[in-house]
């Protein structure tokens, strides 16, 4: 690390102890180049502490995109077992030095490797910044970072030896070549912007089964009890109620929201009803279970129809019995994450159970709590860890059977660095569209899920010709917006094959109207070969068309 840097470091922190400064201004540029050395192993207690330098890598700064490649070059001249450390850090990110001298950064650690891995490669690592980076917890788990608030990129070099060791490093940057555009990323990526989050709630009770033993009493009431606290405390677009539904209803409820929900959207689920379990599975009891599981909603059914949801953030809350099988680890979230913009930024796939391995009573304590904790809070955001950790010894203590609430990541999704948000409602939140429906359903209605675009819903509407897309004829696909004031022509298209003409008037929009996720667009150029993009369903572009030297291409994305 340059010398300047680390007399900076060591000011901000006389008096103070372990001190964290912005790093904002000790950037590095590309591209960057050092011949260097770095001291001796730590010799402690624990043998794997190494030295460490690092340098830092402004994504802003530098231009850094989405789909360029950083190339580091790390050469030992005196010793051979050095290591490279690539660092992420999203939305605030800080720089910072313990007692001892050690200089830290917030982020998280992505990639170790060593030289002895490098040494086919001439001792390059060539690391790709792609929308989501995927990385490999201490406790062997896989997570997921989206990159789309990028802000830093720390470089450590390690030294593994007794002795000193000399080394040169170099960084530079690899640009996306302009051939490899054409799909498969829009042209930005946008940050997920907390004050733009939309909340929509689906509530699901089954009280009255098809099999006269598993009759429960409560469930309707508790989902009433919650749907009035989150109506009244928190700013959700929809909440539905979906009450004592078929197997087969929940599927379609589940499989509506992967049409309706986008990007900006937040989903809490929440479940109270029967469930059983035989290892390694559970299962939901839906109206219409019987003695045979294939009636019930296992988990990696469930599972699947969740992935197919484009959401930001997804909660999934379930007061039955046995919510092990729902709850992948215990770990909460990364304390690095410090902002509630940082937590929201990250998107996230977590789990609150009731129970772990016990059976749950009809009068459920663990209801009372959670209606209570969120009554009580007066924030403007309580996050899922801190609603779960506010309960989590009140229910153990207060049920009979010693109840062991859950709370992580749900198990067979992507593991991911966020956290959902129960945002409190203030005199700007849109008013609640409330959907109340029980098992006898009217397929012929369709309800407003909420205003953007023109979204439409029927949430479980049923009928002999059912088909998943009869309901979502105006649904919200990427709007393209003219910035000219004349009219303009594009293509798109739905696979990438068969394409289709637009025309947008001048100063005007259009919707591609669509049940795909993502759509391809293809953009004329006066001297050059089209450009073509990939856009998402329910965000909005703007166009910048051709002129005489440049190409069309997409400038922003709102």
């Amino acid at each position: 690390m340059h010398t300047f840097m680390v007399k900076l470091l060591l000011f901000s922190c006389i008096g103070f102890g372990f001190i964290f400064s912005p790093v904002r201004g000790q950037s590095n540029r590309l591209p960057y180049e050092a011949t260097t050395t770095l001291r001796s192993k730590t010799r402690s207690a624990k043998e794997t502490e190494y030295t460490r330098k690092f340098f830092a890598i402004n994504v802003k700064d530098n231009g850094i995109s989405i789909g360029d490649t950083l190339v580091i070059r790390l050469e030992p001249l005196n010793v051979d077992e050095l290591g490279i450390i690539v660092k992420l850090c999203h939305g605030n990110c800080r720089v910072g030095i313990q007692p001892d001298g050690t200089a830290v950064t917030s982020g998280t650690e992505v990639k170790f490797i060593s030289t002895d891995s490098l040494r086919a490669t001439n001792y390059t690592l060539k690391f790709p910044i792609e929308p989501e980076t995927q990385y490999t917890k201490e406790d062997r788990t896989i997570e997921y970072l989206d990159n789309a608030d990028l802000n830093e990129i720390y470089v450590y070099t390690t030294n593994a030896n007794r002795a000193e060791a000399q080394y040169r490093i170099s960084a530079s940057l690899i640009k996306r070549p302009e051939a490899k555009r054409d799909f498969p990323y829009p042209a930005e990526s946008a940050k997920p912007d907390l004050s733009e989050a939309r909340y929509h709630a689906l509530l699901i009770a089954v009280n009255d089964y098809d099999n006269p033993t598993l009759r429960l009493k409560r469930p309707a009431v508790d989902i009433n009890r919650l749907d009035s606290v989150l109506s009244a405390k928190y700013a959700f677009s929809t909440i539905t109620q979906l009450i004592n539904p078929t197997k087969k209803e929940l599927i379609r409820a589940l499989n509506s929201l992967s049409y309706k929900l986008v990007n900006e959207d937040n989903l809490l689920i929440f479940f109270a009803g029967h469930a059983t379990y035989q290892r390694p599975n559970g299962y939901w009891a839906l109206r219409d279970s019987g003695p045979n599981l294939d009636s019930y909603l296992s988990t990696p059914a469930l599972v699947a129809l969740l992935s197919q949801i484009p959401t930001q953030h997804q909660l999934l809350i379930a007061d039955a019995c046995y919510g092990t099988a729902l709850v992948s680890s215990r770990d909460l979230t990364d304390n690095k994450l410090k902002t509630w913009s940082d937590l929201y930024s990250q998107k996230s796939r977590r789990a609150i159970s009731s129970s772990y391995l016990e059976e749950t009573p009809d009068n459920s304590v663990f209801m009372d709590y959670l209606v209570k904790r969120l009554n009580q809070n007066d924030e403007l955001y309580l996050s899922g860890e801190e609603l779960f950790n506010s309960l989590k010894y009140a229910v153990h203590n207060r049920t009979s059977k010693h109840q062991q609430p859950q709370y992580g990541n749900i198990k067979g999704l992507p593991q991911r660095a966020g956290d959902f948000l129960f945002r409190k409602k203030t005199a700007l939140s849109d008013t609640v569209i409330r959907l109340v429906r029980n098992s006898k359903l009217d397929p012929t209605r369709t309800d407003s899920l909420d205003s953007f675009a023109g979204r439409m819903v029927n949430i479980d509407g049923d009928s002999a010709a059912y088909d998943s897309t009869r309901f979502f004829t105006l649904e919200a696909g990427p709007v393209m917006i003219n910035t000219k004031p004349y009219n303009a022509k594009l293509r798109y298209s739905k696979d990438g094959v068969t394409w289709a003409d637009i025309e947008i008037p001048g100063n005007d929009s259009r919707t591609l109207n669509t049940k795909n996720r993502e759509v391809y667009i293809e953009l004329p150029n006066e001297s050059a070969y089209p450009t073509k993009r990939t856009v998402e369903r329910g965000k909005r572009y703007r166009i910048n068309w051709s002129t005489s030297n440049k190409p069309s291409d997409l400038i922003g994305v709102k």
